[in-house]
């Protein structure tokens, strides 16, 4: 008996010294992951100055009075506001820009962690596998600065690999838990509570499966299902609370389209001869170990495999008025997936080999990306010394030369690769949201719609707020300045200028008939700025 508790204590020393290797590789591979981030204040990720922007005015409005008479809150339960309220918390402890930071490297830590949570929970044990997941940390959607969504993918791993070990535990600690996850999980993204009520259904109907009565139910089946119906009503009730039925807007089912944004999504990268040959290579050794036996999926997690599949083949890319939904799917496919599989027939020289297959590519990945940003770091110089040329309280506005940014996307040597991001749009897009934190400008650009923020603009100068939209092009910019300058004839006091994205694609601009003309206030490699003035 003696000797049979020694062995359970050495089996238990030697389970905790396997779980410490595994927790030092991951804090390896994070700090790893973060090097990027080291290397620039504000990252070249799409959406991302818009988000950080609305946050600042979140957490200062009521200290500044310029931007108190451009911009309103109006506090919601809305879902979708993980990167509101951590940021704009954040913001009076570690400036805004600290503060974004700081959330983009806890969605990085969360696409480590939470994998291997998730992993844990369902197997017992930790394993080196879902560490394969940092291959995707740097995704599209991460690129594209859908910020909350990336950090919400990762949460709801985590919240559903913390779950099932406390249901595990107690029944009624599970369902308790579940309620306050998926009530964070609701604020955090809608995204991440979709995937993990998902991993829960799955769980249900897996065990549903296994039961030896399928109709009707086993009572511990059917206690099962009533405990996630309680587990999830708080928060539907309060989505369907806040939900008005606008914005259902649906887009065109398109394959090739369909094709594209998940390539770019999955890699973060543009379609080309060596990006989607390595990513169709590496998505056809993942299958090919599965078909061998060598990779096993965990059968409880199969039906949200089919789900998500079935949601990233069906649906059109865009709807629900928000853009690329389909590919996030596959997205979250492809990390429940690797996080869910578990390596059973690998020998140990197989296991080293892709081991060492995968810690090369994810350091190849990492090591890339920190160079175009430092590249990409001018830009953010170059709008410094731009925005200090902006009166403070005016109005900003961005533009670009759309047929010469199409013409320069195809030319490898006209853009830099982090200039173009998911669509094939510029980067730099929403990079003027910046100036409503360093000039309490009006930014009509800056994300205000009325379904998905707390933010509104002022009736003083909601006319010329866009909701969600993109920059003017270059032929239309006259126009609309005109048209902005006429609806805010009330506030004549207000200046305008325009940031131009990538101004050396610029042709001719034409201003005849425009009631203004534009004089150049600072000429850059990335960023142009130039103010509006009045004919006298």
């Amino acid at each position: 008996m003696v000797e049979l508790n020694l062995s359970s204590q050495a089996r238990a020393d030697a389970r905790l010294s396997g779980a410490a290797r595994v927790w030092l590789v991951a804090a390896g591979l994070i700090g790893l992951l973060l090097l990027p981030l080291a290397v620039i204040e504000v990252p070249p990720l799409l959406d991302y100055p818009n988000h950080l922007a609305r946050a600042y005015i979140l957490a200062t409005i009521d200290q500044d009075p310029l931007l108190a008479e451009r911009y309103q809150v109006a506090w919601r339960a809305l879902p979708n506001l993980g990167f509101d309220l951590v940021v704009s918390f954040l913001t009076p402890f570690t400036g805004v820009y600290m503060a974004g930071q700081i959330f983009l490297a806890l969605t990085i830590v969360l696409s480590v962690i939470g994998p291997l949570v998730f992993h844990r929970a369902l197997y017992g044990s930790y394993s080196y596998w879902p560490l394969a997941c940092g291959l995707l940390a740097y995704n599209g959607a991460f690129m594209a600065g859908f910020a909350g969504f990336a950090f919400g993918l990762g949460l709801a791993l985590l919240f559903s690999g913390l779950w099932l070990r406390l249901r595990a535990e107690s029944p009624l600690l599970g369902l308790l838990a579940g309620m306050v996850f998926a009530v964070l999980a609701y604020f955090a993204h809608l995204f991440a509570l979709g995937v993990f009520g998902l991993v829960a259904g799955s769980m249900l109907f897996a065990k549903w499966r296994r039961s030896t009565r399928r109709w009707p139910p086993e009572r511990a089946v059917l206690a099962e299902g009533v405990a996630l119906v309680i587990q999830f009503s708080p928060v539907v009730l309060l989505y369907l609370a806040t939900k008005s039925g606008d914005g259902a807007g649906i887009g065109p089912w398109n394959i090739g389209q369909k094709l594209n944004f998940t390539s770019y999504i999955v890699t973060g990268m543009h379609s080309s001869l060596p990006v989607v040959f390595g990513a169709t290579l590496a998505l056809l050794g993942l299958w090919h170990l599965f078909r061998s036996g060598r990779l096993r999926l965990h059968p409880a997690i199969l039906p949200a495999i089919v789900v998500l599949g079935l949601l990233w083949i069906i649906p059109p890319s865009n709807f629900l008025d928000t853009a690329f939904v389909s590919e996030r799917f596959f997205l979250a496919l492809l990390f429940i997936a690797i996080a869910a599989a578990c390596p059973d027939s690998l020998s140990p020289r197989a296991g080293r080999w892709l081991f060492f297959g995968l810690a090369a590519a994810v350091t190849l990945r990492v090591l890339f990306l920190t160079a175009q940003w430092q590249d990409a770091a001018n830009a953010g110089s170059e709008l410094r010394v731009a925005l200090n040329q902006v009166e403070r309280g005016a109005v900003v506005h961005s533009a670009f030369d759309l047929p010469a940014y199409l013409d320069a996307v195809g030319k490898d040597d006209a853009l830099p690769r982090w200039a173009i991001s998911v669509n094939r749009l510029p980067a730099l897009t929403h990079f003027g949201s910046l100036a409503a934190i360093d000039r309490s400008a009006f930014v009509p650009l800056l994300f205000t719609h009325p379904e998905k923020q707390l933010l509104r603009a002022h009736p003083d100068f909601g006319p010329i707020d866009l909701q969600q939209g993109l920059p003017w092009s270059a032929e239309t910019l006259p126009v609309e300045l005109r048209r902005a300058r006429a609806l805010l004839s009330g506030r004549a006091d207000v200046r305008h200028y325009v940031l131009q994205l990538h101004p050396g694609l610029w042709r001719e601009l034409r201003t005849e008939g425009a009631g203004d003309r534009l004089y150049p206030l600072v000429s850059g490699r990335d960023l142009s700025l130039a103010g509006l003035l009045a004919k006298d």
